[in-house]
C-alpha cells in the first residue's frame, strides 16, 4: 500500500497532512500548522497502524518527492532534521 493511501486510510481521507511535509519538512508551510505534538501523534497513529513501516514510509515519501514530483526534490532535504526535532521533543515528554 503507497503511503498516502495508508495516511489516507489512518489519518482520513479528507486528512491535509496527506503528503506528510507536516512531518518530514521543518521548513515548509504544513510544518507550521501543527504542534510538535500533533505531529508526534499523526506518526504514532501511522505506525502503529501497522500498515506501513519507518523504513518505507520514508522511502516513499522520497520517492514521491524525487520522481512523482521531480520539480520539489528538495523537499526530501529536511527529513532528518525534521525526524531529529521530533524524536527530541518525543524523548523530553
Amino acid at each position: 500500500m503507497y503511503y498516502q493511501e495508508v495516511v489516507d486510510e489512518v489519518l482520513g481521507i479528507s486528512s491535509p497532512h496527506r503528503t506528510l511535509r507536516t512531518l518530514f519538512d521543518h521548513l515548509s508551510d504544513e510544518w507550521n500548522r501543527t504542534t510538535l505534538d500533533q505531529k508526534v501523534d499523526m506518526l504514532q497513529r501511522v505506525l502503529q497502524s501497522e500498515k506501513i513501516t519507518l523504513p518505507v514510509l520514508l522511502l516513499q515519501y522520497r520517492y514521491y518527492y524525487e520522481e512523482e514530483l521531480a520539480n520539489k526534490a528538495y523537499v526530501v532535504d529536511a527529513i532528518e532534521d525534521s525526524l531529529e526535532i521530533l524524536l527530541q521533543h518525543a524523548l523530553t515528554k
